[in-house]
């Protein structure tokens, strides 16, 4: 086996292993002993691949749902990608709930910056269409508006028990975006 592909089983494992022990208590409650002790590695081993059990956390949200999301993501996709995501989670729900519980920081720093990039696309795209001219300043500070939106309903969903389902969630921040770009639309035309 090659040491790179020794390296990704060994963070599959670990990553395994802590997504199994979150399922059953909080992430603040679990050791770094207790994660290696499951999956049979040394703690030496933990620490050569990750700093700490949050670093380990990151991982999981990058592989299942950030680099997912973020692949390939543009404006005219960005609502199924949301939608997979938020049906990974979902189907997660133990680990996400206790993450964001537990251990919000990276989990919203993710989201936000993954949401932020989106949105700036979005806005540029759009005020070249509708000949806005909106000022790169000011374009910024919408796409940072929509995205601590998104980030904050994001989390408050996950908070919450996930009581809409994924499709719900992704309807409702669609026709939000839809209503957002006809208003922008109408204000670039005089007519709003």
């Amino acid at each position: 086996m090659t040491p790179d592909k020794k390296s990704d089983q060994t963070k599959h494992m670990l990553t395994a292993s802590l997504k199994k022990i979150m399922a059953q208590k909080p992430l603040n409650k679990i050791s770094i002993r207790e994660i290696c002790e499951d999956c049979g590695v040394n703690r030496q081993t933990f620490y050569y691949h990750f700093a700490d059990k949050y670093a380990l956390l990151g991982q999981i949200y990058k592989q299942e749902i950030f680099d997912p999301f973020t692949d390939g993501l543009t404006f005219e996709n960005w609502n199924t990608h949301l939608l997979q995501m938020f049906e990974t989670m979902a189907a997660d729900a133990a680990l996400y709930k206790n993450a964001v519980l537990h251990a919000d920081d990276e989990f919203r720093r993710f989201l936000f910056q993954s949401a932020a990039t989106l949105f700036r696309d979005a806005v540029a795209k759009l005020n070249l269409r509708s000949g806005l001219q909106v000022s790169e300043e000011e374009q910024h500070f919408i796409a940072d508006f929509f995205a601590y939106g998104i980030t904050g309903t994001v989390l408050d969903w996950v908070r919450s028990g996930m009581r809409k389902t994924p499709d719900q969630l992704a309807a409702q921040l669609r026709h939000l975006a839809a209503d957002c770009q006809k208003v922008a639309v109408e204000r670039a035309s005089g007519t709003l």
